[in-house]
This record gives C-alpha cells, structure tokens and sequence, in this order.
C-alpha cells in the first residue's frame, strides 16, 4: 500500500512540473526612441521554457499603450536590461499590440509562426513592417486602423502563396493604405486574387525566385503604374492585371509562353505593349478595354501570332485572324477574319474600315465600342456574329452588304444613335433582338421580297421607326412577327426604268437585280443615287454607255457609274469583245494593245528616219505588197494577233522590187528570203551578241531565235532590224 502511495506523489509532482512549465507572465522588450534612447518595458506573454507567445495583458495591449518608439522583439528577456533569460518570441497573438498608437516600428524576429487577428490594429504611427520567412499564419485584420503604414516586406512564402478571396487577401490583412509591398528572395508564388483591389498600391518588387503569379492576383488595382515581370514566371494568368486602369508600363520577360484570359483587360493607361516571341498562347478579352493603348507589337519570330504591317494588332498568322485591335488598328488586306471579342469594350474606337479580305466577323467583336461613329463592312463579308455591335451607341449609320443571309441575336441591340437601316434582299433570317434598343431609328429600309417571321423582338423598342417594304408587300409585312411590331410601314417610292444590255457582259444594279443579254424594266427608288455595276465577260470590255441618248462612259469608273436616274428612262450598255494586237518593229520593239475583236483595224506603216521598210508580216504571212501609201489594214481580228515589221538600214539599201531581199521575224525564227547570189548571215542582238549565222546562204534560211527581243540582221553587205 505505501509502494503504491508513493508511486502516485511521484507522478503528481511531475504532472505538476509539466504544468508550470508554461505559465503566464510578463519580461521586458527593448524599445528605442526616436532620439535613440533605450528604454525597457514589460510585455505580457505566456513562456514556455526559452519561448513566449505575445499576448493582450492587463494594459488592453501587451505593453502600455502609450509606449514611443521602435520595438525589437529579438530582445525579449527575463529581466530589465536585457539581462536574465532571453526569450524567443514564436506568437503574436490576438490584439497584442493593439492601440499602441505610438509605436513607429516592431521587428517580428524569425521565430515568430502566427500572427493573431488585429495584433497590431490602430498602431497609428506605423509607416513599415517586415514579415519574416517563419510565419505561415496570420489572422483576420492585424493591422486594421495602421492608418500610416505605407511599406510592408513579406517574405513568407506560406503568405504570399495561398489563395484567396477578395473579401479576404493580401490587402485585407495590411490595408488599403499601404502603397508598396516587397516580396523576399524566397517567395516563390503569390496566391489567386491575393492583391486584389489594393487600390493604394502604387509599387510591387517581385523577386527572380517567383515562378507563379496566380488568377487576379492584382486585378483592381487601380494605382499601379508600372510593373517588371521577372523572367522566371512562365504564364500570366487569367485577370491577373485586369483593370489596372493606372498602369502604363509593363515589360513582358522572354520566359512567358501564355498570356490568359482578361489578363490586361480594362488597362486603360496602357499606351505600348510588346508580345515576346515566347508567347503562344493569348486568351479572349486579354486586353479589352485597353482604351489609351496605341501601340501593341509582337515581336518578330513569333510561330504563333505578328502584327504585319505595323497594324497594331494580334494577328494569328495560321489562321489570318485578327484576335485583338485598338482605336488605331489598320487591318491588313491579308486578314480574312476579325476574331471574337477582337475589339470588345474598346471605346476610344470612333471609325473603322474593314479590307474586302475579310469574310466573318465574330461574336462580340465591336461590343460596346460607344464611340464608335461608323464603319464600313464590304461585300465580303458573310457572316456576323451575335452582339458584334451591341452597345455600339455612338453608331449612326452603317450598310449591311448584300453578302450577308443572317443577322444574329442581339448584333445591333442598342445602337440608339442609328437613324436609318438598310436590310438587303439577301437576308433570310433575322434572329430575336437583332436590332432591339435602337430607340434613335427613324426608318427602317427592307428590300426582302419573301417575306418571312423575325426572332422574338427583333424591333424591340424601335417605337419611332417607319419600315419601308418593296411594292406590294406592305400587307404581307403587317402580318408578320416581328415585322407588325412596327406601327407605321410604308411602300418605298419607286420609279419606271427600262435598261438594255448585250449577252457579251452583265449590269449588277444597286447590289441586287443582273441584266444580261435582254430589255429589262427595272424598279428604283426615287430621287435616290442608284448603282450601276458593269461586269464584262471574259475578253470583253465596256463600250457604251447611254441614258436617254446621253453618253456617260466618262462617268463610269472601275466598271461602276453612281447616278440618280429620272423616271421613265431608257440606259443602253454595250459590251464589246477584245483581242490583244501586238506590233513589232524593228527599230523600237513592240507594243501590245487590246483593239475590239471581229473588226479590221488600219495602222500605219512607215519608215522611221534612215530606216526603210523591208518586209511586213501579220500572224507569219508576208502581206508588204497591202501596205498602200504607208497604211495596212488588217482581216478581222479573232484573237491574239501579231504585226512585224523589218527595216533595212538607209546605208545599205538598194533598189527595191517585189522580189527583193526580204528579212522577217516570226514565232521565234528569223527568215530571209530571195538571196539571189550566196552570202554570209549574221545574226546579232542589239548590243553585238551573235545569235547564229549561216555561211554563204542562197535562196531561204533561217535562224532560231528568242522571242521579245530585237535584232540586227547581216546578209552579205546589206543590215537589216528585226523585231520578234
């Protein structure tokens, strides 16, 4: 029984032990002043053998609040004087050093691993803090009320990389206040969302050791003005600068390969930005809304995207998709696509011209560009996107080509400054809300003859509208949805016009209606500017042009005559078919001209100075004996036809008969004909080169030849010019 008793004393007194080895007390803190005076003050703490977990004491803090100075919380000891037991401070916990409005610096010693919830909360004369490597918790708002703190280091990694929320981040935990924040050689990662909305921020440092910058890391914040990727991050992602509309300087490293989604989206400030060849990957919106930006270039060698041309845009060069544009973005003619999103929420646009090249426009691609005042859209283009206008409220006026079948949901909802629209005949479809909201429309013009059901409110909120149909249709239009939301429709005026046209070519008129080969009567609108596009068949050109007797081929350029037609006229359009005549002499070479086909022509034939005319040809077949005082009239010309003409020297002519010495050139071979006694012959270009010659020749020969070129031809003593 006494064994027994004894053995329980034993065990409680060590329970005992281990009980009092952590106990509640206080120790003494250095604290300096501003004039550099040391003083000693007692912090309250719980110690557990070397270690003390800071703690709110009996003053509401862990010292008196109204301590001056800087505290070290390396010199924690036992004793005043920095004498006894020095401690290691491994907690700050909760309203520790809260109220201690006079405190101007504390230094967390590496030690520490947590820091409490408002710790160190209305510590009003705080301009700075450091957190060390050791801490990997920190609560709920420690420096709540540090009114002046302006400049915080974070060198824990277990901070910075965490994910967090908006209501919860970086910025909650030092404030709104602070205006740069450095990150320590050793942090690796900053977390998503973890700046955002620090408004205040002004200047981050990032170190070379960060590899990851996460989702929305500094998304709002509104104050930084520029900012230097370090070249071991390897991915910007997704909304990780959005609206930092003070931003005006970042420089992207080589070490990025991808750019995410709204990454730089709302930058507003930005006026230059360079994509590093590295990058091939660019998500949507990656810089929408980048109104200021001026200048964007991607830098050459890149294998995935180029900004050809200086267009100030991103272009994926596979595809010849423009993914991204700006208010002074030129779209190359190499470009066949405007791409999605491509000029989304881009305000500062105001007026746009699209090249022929391009054939689609994607969804969202002009949404919400408000100051944008007009734009052209070509014949090319067969396919718009859904909203690719929406929001466009600064547009007043814009023509749908007649390449277009469909207008998709939503593509013009909102454009309250349009006061007129033309729908082509070629639509087939118009889907719900097409042109809801444009409250400014005054008239609505719609050529579609097969009159078909809209989507639901495709004219939504166009209460002001007059819709104008072709004649005859205005009952068919009034019973159909979403065309009878519209109050008032009108047949569109029209006038009697009749149009002659040969079958060698074709009048396209006013986008919609092909003459060819017949009489038409065709219908325009009255005292409207009309069309006229006049395509010739293959070898046919343009010959005439009348309106009521009145010549207007002077009018008509690039085949296209604009003009205002008045009622009960007759156009008469005359195509005439064309072969290519070419003449060559042999003094100045040749010249090639399209004359009108099944015709005979009459051109001149003449000796040029002291050169005479020896032998005419035409298509290889000597007609010299038709040219009659100077002139040869051709047969009527079928197709490709060749003229030659070769002319003997003054210096070495003699007297000329029928059957004279006759020198000609044609497809590729020199001829001489009627040598009547043997001669050398001598073949030579114009600047000496001898081609070929044929010792003493008699009767015909012939020498091969280059075609296109001039030659000087020697029989015997006589020199002859030739042109093949």
């Amino acid at each position: 029984m006494k064994r027994i008793n004894l053995y329980l004393l034993v065990t409680m007194a060590m329970l005992m032990l281990s009980v009092s080895s952590a106990w509640a007390g206080s120790a003494y803190v250095k604290v300096t002043a501003e004039d550099g005076i040391v003083s000693w003050v007692r912090i309250n703490g719980t110690i557990n053998g070397t270690n003390i977990e800071i703690y709110k004491g009996e003053w509401e803090s862990a010292i008196e609040k109204n301590t001056k100075g800087s505290i070290d919380l390396n010199e924690v000891w036992s004793e005043s004087g920095g004498i006894g037991t020095h401690y290691q401070v491994t907690c700050i916990r909760e309203y520790a050093f809260s109220h201690c409005s006079s405190l101007t610096s504390i230094t967390i010693p590496f030690s520490v691993t947590r820091i409490g919830k408002y710790a160190f909360s209305n510590c009003r004369d705080l301009t700075s803090i450091e957190i060390p490597s050791s801490v990997t918790s920190i609560g709920y708002q420690p420096f709540l009320g540090c009114i002046h703190l302006a400049t915080v280091t974070i060198n824990s990694n277990a901070i910075l990389s965490l994910s967090y929320s908006a209501e919860s981040n970086i910025g909650n935990i030092f404030g709104s206040q602070v205006t740069k924040y450095i990150l320590g050689e050793g942090v690796t990662s900053i977390g998503n969302v973890a700046f955002y909305g620090c408004s205040g921020l002004t200047s981050v440092v990032i170190p070379n050791s960060v590899t990851n910058i996460g989702v929305s890391a500094f998304s709002g914040c509104s104050g930084l003005t520029s900012i230097e990727i370090p070249n071991s991050v390897t991915s910007i992602e997704d909304f990780v600068f959005y609206d930092c509309s003070g931003l005006t300087s970042v420089v992207i490293p080589n070490s990025v390969t991808s750019i995410g989604m709204y990454a730089f989206s709302g930058c507003s400030g930005l006026t230059s930005f360079v994509i590093p060849n590295s990058v091939t990957s660019i998500g949507l919106k990656a810089f929408s809304g980048c109104s200021g930006l001026t200048s964007i270039v991607v830098e050459s060698g890149n294998s995935v995207y180029d900004s050809r041309n200086n267009c100030n845009a991103i272009i994926e060069t596979a595809s010849n998709t423009l993914l991204a544009g700006f208010k002074n973005t030129k779209i190359p003619s190499s470009v066949t696509s405007i791409g999605n999103f491509a000029f989304f929420d881009c305000s500062s646009l105001t007026s746009f011209v699209i090249p022929n090249s391009v054939t689609s426009i994607g969804i969202y691609a002009f949404y919400d560009c408000s100051g944008l005042t007009s734009i052209e859209i070509p014949n090319s283009v067969t396919s718009i996107g859904d909203y690719a206008f929406s929001g466009c409220s600064g547009l007043t006026s814009i023509e749908i080509p007649n390449s277009v079948t469909s207008i998709e949901t939503y593509v013009f909802r909102g454009c309250s400054g349009l006061t007129s629209i033309e729908i082509p005949s070629s639509v087939t479809t118009i889907r719900s809300e097409a042109f809801s909201g444009c409250s400014g429309l005054t008239s609505i013009t719609s050529y579609i003859t097969d009159v078909f059901a809209t989507g639901v409110g495709a004219f939504s909120g166009c209460d002001n509208a007059t819709l104008y149909v072709p004649k005859g249709l205005s009952n068919f239009y009034r019973i159909t949805v979403d065309w009878n939301r519209i109050k008032k429709i009108e047949e569109i005026p029209a006038i009697a016009f009749t149009m002659s046209c040969n079958k060698k070519g074709s009048v396209l008129v006013n986008d919609e209606t092909v003459i060819t080969n017949k009489i038409a009567e065709v219908e325009l609108k009255d005292n409207e500017e009309s069309t006229f596009v006049f395509i010739p068949r293959e070898n046919c050109k343009l010959d005439e042009v009348t309106l009521n007797g009145v010549d207007l081929i002077s009018l008509v350029e690039n085949n296209t005559l604009k003009a205002v037609i008045p009622d009960n006229s007759q156009m008469n359009v005359v195509f005439s078919k064309y072969a290519n005549l070419t003449v060559k002499q042999g003094t100045t070479g040749y010249t090639r001209q399209a004359v009108k086909a099944d015709a005979r022509h009459t051109i001149f034939i003449g000796s040029l100075g002291e050169n005479k005319v020896n032998t005419v040809t035409f298509n290889g077949v000597d007609v010299t004996d038709e040219v009659v005082n100077g002139y040869y009239t051709t047969p009527e010309i079928k197709g490709e036809s060749v003229l030659s003409i070769s002319f003997e020297t003054n210096l070495s002519v003699k007297s000329m008969s029928l059957n004279e010495l006759k020198v000609m050139g044609y497809n590729g071979e020199i001829q001489i004909k009627n040598i009547d006694e043997p001669s050398d012959v001598f073949v030579y270009t114009v600047d000496g080169k001898l081609v070929g010659n044929v010792p003493s020749a008699y009767g015909s020969t012939s020498i091969q030849v280059a075609s296109e070129e001039l030659y000087v031809v020697k029989v015997g003593s006589r020199v002859f010019k030739v042109a093949l």
